[in-house]
């Protein structure tokens, strides 16, 4: 009766061990395949690539001047801004903004001069300059006030 009681704790020590071989034979099959949400979540973030949503262009002659783009979609995240220009000066300067549809820059939600909220700021004989910024969902336009520059190109894209 011993043996039989000791055989069987044998044969049930050995379906124990199986069984979580096993499981961790499969547990690294499942990781070497990608299934590691981990490992999905980085394949999705190096497939996002930077797209154009928005231009504008121009050429002020040196003088003061603002100008406006088409609308635009943004999708809410991040956006790059690039700026490529050509001074008069070192003192020529651009400020660039990045506006809802239906909004304004003359002023904020307190009567103020928006100045203080560009989006970006080309300043002096700088040929190209880039930021990166956050924006929410929904419908934009670019708006360019500047002094002393003369041919100017600003390209939005967005990380989609």
């Amino acid at each position: 009766m011993k043996v039989r009681k000791a055989g069987l704790a044998m044969v049930l020590a050995i379906a124990v061990i199986a069984g979580l071989m096993a499981c961790n034979n499969s547990a690294a099959n499942n990781n070497s395949t990608g299934t590691n949400p981990s490992t999905q979540t980085k394949k999705i973030e190096l497939s996002r690539r930077w797209t154009v949503v928005g231009e504008l262009e121009g050429n002020f002659s040196g003088i003061a001047g603002a100008k406006e783009s088409d609308p635009f979609t943004l999708n809410g995240g991040k956006v790059r801004i690039t700026v490529t220009q050509t001074a008069i000066s070192t003192g020529g300067n651009g400020l660039i903004y990045i506006i809802p549809v239906g909004e304004t820059i003359s002023e904020d939600a307190n009567g103020n001069l928006d100045a203080k909220v560009q989006d970006m700021t080309a300043i002096g004989d700088a040929s190209e300059k880039q930021e990166t910024i956050d924006k929410e969902a929904g419908q934009y336009f670019i708006y360019f006030n500047t002094v002393g520059l003369s041919d100017f190109k600003i390209v939005i894209e967005e990380l989609k």
